[in-house]
């Protein structure tokens, strides 16, 4: 019984000096990883012992009050295989949970894009710049990551299971600009376009945050 021991703080200086529970709960977002061993120990504290119980893909969740939509703690699913599409774990989580969803929520998924004509007309060109870049160089895969919002409009933004919406701006991979060229990174692309990016986090937040 290991993480019964260990204690994770909210109020840390940095999120990586969190731990990925206290993350999950600052940020009421979620975050998985196919390996826990891509963290460095300062972002995941208990790397040491997951190695040693070979301890690799990981989904953590928040779980939310409803009537306060207030975070109220973190749900962690560990595996011991390494795993990219997390789909078919949340399905069953949401299945398993049955009529505890009416007191508790869990966010799962948004996606509504913050971008205007001018925008869309730009990535059609990014997708001719990707197409053309990609199979000259013979590279595997391009994508563009933009900023969105959930909870903000109509469509394909959704919130907490019990419909409540909840403001965060953050970035997500689009639709309309990306390109594939090597089959094998489909598995890549189809997790980027499950996982956001909040302002400084990865390369594409750094990026976007340093142009802001």
């Amino acid at each position: 019984m290991i993480s019964p021991t260990y204690l994770f703080s909210v109020d840390g200086e940095s999120d990586g000096a969190l731990g990925l529970p206290a993350r999950v709960f600052r940020h009421k977002l979620p975050e998985w990883t196919p390996n826990v061993h891509y963290y460095p120990s300062r972002e995941y504290p208990r790397l040491e012992h997951a190695l040693h119980y070979n301890v690799r893909g990981t989904l953590a969740l928040p779980v939310f009050e409803p009537s306060r939509q207030s975070c109220v703690g973190v749900l962690e699913l560990v595996m011991t295989s390494q795993k990219i599409n997390y789909a078919p774990e949340l399905d069953k989580i949401c299945k398993s949970l049955g009529e505890r969803r009416r007191k508790f929520s869990l966010l799962l998924y948004f996606n509504f894009l913050l971008y205007n004509e001018g925008c869309q007309n730009a990535l059609a060109e990014i997708l001719e710049i990707f197409t053309m870049v990609c199979e000259t160089y013979k590279l595997p895969m391009a994508q563009t990551w933009v900023p969105c919002s959930h909870g903000s409009g109509p469509g394909k933004s959704s919130t907490s299971s019990d419909g409540n919406y909840m403001d965060h701006v953050c970035m997500s991979t689009t639709d309309v600009a990306f390109y594939v060229v090597d089959a094998q990174t489909w598995g890549f692309r189809e997790a980027c376009a499950e996982h956001h990016l909040q302002k400084g986090q990865g390369v594409a937040g750094r990026a976007f945050e340093s142009h802001n």
